[in-house]
């Protein structure tokens, strides 16, 4: 016997070595079709249990307890099923676990009357007493330390943060369970901004909970079965049953932005307007720390996804008249609805007025702008929207290009006008200018001349003429060094009273 004991060692080393390869490179494949109750359970059982082989290794037991080979394999057989596997699947929460132990236990109780009956049959029970408890230990405590590893090391198969492992020890097994049942709940993340199912399954009847990782500025929409049930994430969260992840929010600044809202002027004229909004959702903050998620208002971020509208009103076409405006589009939605109704009270030209306030000394462009603004930033706050900047942009241009081409011959046309009107005020201020001058020279020459006339009573009548040409020469000279007559003045008026100062001074 000491030499098949050895033999079945060394088959039981090999086998275990060969079956956890196998399960290694073949792990249980999720089914995406319905996957029976019972059959869950004892998928779940022959993954955990057969790398075990326990009944391989009762034959080293055959001398040592004084039962029946049968009994002594039933035994590392039935044992483990009734005292470890049946309170695992109660501690995970199998769906239906109960089935699978009816045969347990009916087995359970087959075992324990064949022993009763060999006991009064061929033996008086001597020897059972000592040999039960060792039997009993080498039988139950392998799988209780392998039940015990996967307890303990689950939370390290998934991405959650020190914290989160030392409360996650029991979802993180109960989800390993489900994933070995072979029909487990979903398993998504979000990737991009985008919902990826990683793990298909089926989120009312899988087994275990399902998971959702999410980036960590993204929360997610849960719904329970067909109703917006809240808000969760950023991290890693496990999903309960019937819960679906139905949308992906955006934490971070949401910038919209679009280059044409079309509306019409009280004069009929068609327009482009452009328009932007800097938004996010309610309470949403950024991290102080790399690696730390986004914190926000769950419940803004819930209301903002449930005000999701059908309104044809703010549709661009009749083909997507029935759409629902996503809570990211509602901001440049509201505003582009309300932009059509503020245009609507200003012609075109007043649109484009820069000399032109209204009440209050505020251009039309600027009120248009600020309405919008506070109008959108009030219908954003009701449903957990924060709006943070945006607004109606300047370059407001009608649809139709014949109506640019009107505009810009009637302000050439307006603004060669302005020109005339101007040049022909700095020609009226040119002819009053030279009129003072001309005024104020013959003034000081008459001064001059009756100064003059004053000092030369007395004089010879041929003198006094020489004198008096000779300062009227003077005179003109002094005048003509005046900066307001010299640039009247051309270069001949000057160099021909030079030549006439000379000669009267010659003579």
């Amino acid at each position: 016997m000491p030499n098949v004991r050895l033999l079945v060692l060394i088959i039981y080393v090999v086998a275990t070595y060969l079956i956890q390869r196998h399960m290694l490179h073949h792990p249980p494949e999720p089914s995406r079709t319905f996957v029976g109750y019972l059959t869950r359970c004892m998928r779940i059982v022959l993954t955990l249990g057969v790398p075990l082989i326990g009944p391989l290794i009762a034959y080293i037991w055959v001398d040592f307890f004084p039962q029946p080979l049968v009994i002594v394999v039933l035994l590392a057989l039935v044992l483990p099923l009734a005292l470890v596997y049946l309170p695992w699947l109660r501690l995970m929460q199998v769906p239906r676990w109960t089935l699978f132990a009816i045969p347990v236990l009916l087995l359970t109780m087959i075992t324990i009357g064949g022993i009763l009956g060999w006991i009064f049959l061929f033996n008086d029970g001597r020897g059972i007493t000592w040999a039960l408890l060792p039997l009993l230990y080498f039988i139950l405590i392998p799988p209780l330390f392998m039940l015990g590893i996967l307890y303990h090391w689950a939370p390290e198969l998934l991405p959650l943060s020190p914290e989160e492992r030392r409360k996650s020890h029991r979802k993180a097994a109960q989800l390993l369970t489900g994933f070995l049942s072979t029909f487990p709940r979903p398993v998504v993340v979000v990737e991009h901004g985008e919902l990826q199912t990683r793990i298909p399954g089926n989120p009312f009847t899988g087994t275990g909970p399902g998971l959702l990782v999410t980036e960590p500025h993204n929360a997610v929409v849960l719904y329970q079965s067909t109703v917006a049930k809240k808000v969760v994430g950023p991290g890693v969260i496990f999903t309960e049953r019937a819960e679906i992840p139905k949308a992906v929010i955006d934490l971070q600044d949401q910038f919209r932005v679009t280059s044409g809202i079309e509306a019409q002027t009280r004069d009929n004229i068609r327009v482009r307007v452009p328009c932007s909004s800097i938004f996010r959702i309610r309470g949403s903050t950024k991290p102080t720390r790399p690696g730390e998620p986004w914190t926000y208002d769950a419940e803004a971020a819930l209301q903002a996804y449930l005000a999701a509208e059908v309104d044809p009103a703010k549709q661009p076409s009749k083909l997507e008249a029935h759409r629902a405006i996503n809570w990211a589009d509602m901001p440049l939605n509201e505003a582009a609805y309300r932009v059509r109704h503020v245009v609507k009270r200003y012609p075109l030209d007043q649109l484009y007025a820069v000399t032109e306030p209204l009440p209050g000394n505020e251009l039309p462009r600027v009120h248009i702008a600020r309405e919008v603004r506070e109008h959108v930033t009030a219908q954003m706050a009701a449903i957990g929207i924060t709006v943070t900047g945006g607004g109606v942009g300047n370059r407001i241009t009608p649809l139709d290009p014949a109506v640019v081409t009107q505009r810009l011959e009637s302000w050439k046309a307006s603004t060669l006008l302005k020109i005339e009107k101007h040049r022909g005020e700095a020609e009226a201020d040119k002819i009053t200018e030279q009129s003072r001058v001309r005024s104020q020279a013959l003034i000081e020459l008459t001064d001059n001349l009756q100064q003059q006339l004053s000092a030369l009573r007395g004089a010879s009548p041929e003198a006094a003429r020489r004198l008096i040409a000779l300062r009227l020469l003077q005179t003109l000279d002094d005048i003509a060094h005046q900066p307001e007559v010299r640039e009247h003045l051309s270069g001949t008026a000057s160099e021909t009273l030079r030549v006439l100062q000379h000669r009267a001074s010659q003579s």
